[in-house]
């Protein structure tokens, strides 16, 4: 999850707003925070120059401090930081590069450790830019797909576009953590140039149960999404493909800002304004 720096915020009604107090929304709202990333209910928040993980519910704040390669930047608004939590600990994870290059440095702070370490393999995105800002954690590796602009050749190994896969939870200390491509259905890549075409991917699955990645592809004014069934052999099967005239909208020709996907209990919501 990620958002722009300004973020408006509503309380849903009765049960479904989880609890969180008002106060909480308001003071998220009204703070300035830019929302980096979010998991198990938890925020990943930059002010500033300064990192926190807020707890919405319970209206707990933790200070994340910077990495010291980051501690004398200026601008942090640009970097691609995630959260990863589960009941037992949390870990952030950076991707940095300066020296652009297709090569990422990855830091990782763990809760348990209290302190950023940076991993021996870097991140390895290939020739198209990747959605850092458009993540997903499964199979025990961070997963980006990359744009789908039409810069490069051909005649070019990464003509299309693709999804990148990164281990984290292995330590890297032997040096077997793995970069992996990962290619998209076929039928998404047809015509993936075309500017009205865009791509992304969400986590598909009960919290509890299996998880898989779901890519949903929009390209004139037709959502199509398919889910990810076989991660070695990056086999897919389509679940959906509807135009956005069919479903059953007051406004004829709405413009489509954004889509998501709210997945529970492999239940698929996609919203668009």
């Amino acid at each position: 999850m990620n958002h722009n720096d300004y973020v408006e915020l509503h309380h849903l009604p009765g049960e479904l707003s989880f609890g969180i107090p008002e106060n909480m929304l308001q003071f998220i709202a009204s703070s300035r925070l830019k929302i980096l990333s979010s998991s198990n209910s938890l925020l990943f928040c930059l002010h500033r120059t300064e990192l926190f993980i807020i707890n919405p519910v319970t209206c707990y704040l933790l200070h994340i401090p910077l990495p010291n390669h980051l501690q004398q930047r200026g601008n942090l608004h640009s970097l691609s930081m995630m959260l990863e939590c589960d009941s037992e600990d949390y870990r952030l994870i950076l991707f940095d590069n300066e020296e652009w290059s297709s090569h990422f440095d990855c830091h990782v702070y763990s809760y348990k450790q209290g302190a950023w370490n940076l991993r021996k393999n870097r991140f390895f995105a290939r020739s198209r830019d990747l959605k850092f800002n458009m993540h997903v954690i499964c199979n025990g590796a961070i997963h980006f797909i990359s744009d789908c602009f039409s810069y490069l050749a051909k005649d070019s190994t990464h003509f299309r576009p693709y999804i990148m896969s990164y281990e984290i939870t292995n330590d890297d200390k032997d040096g077997s953590v793995e970069t992996k491509l990962l290619r998209v259905p076929k039928e998404a890549r047809r015509g993936s140039h075309d500017d009205s075409c865009h791509m992304n991917i969400f986590k598909w699955g009960a919290v509890a149960g299996h998880q898989t990645i779901c890519l949903v592809r929009l390209r004139k004014r037709v959502f199509t999404v398919w889910i990810l069934t076989n991660y070695e052999s990056s086999s897919w099967r389509r679940i959906l493909k509807v135009r956005v005239k069919g479903m059953g909208l007051v406004e004829q020709n709405p413009e489509i800002r954004g889509f998501t996907v709210l997945n529970g209990e492999e239940r698929l919501c996609i919203w668009f304004n």
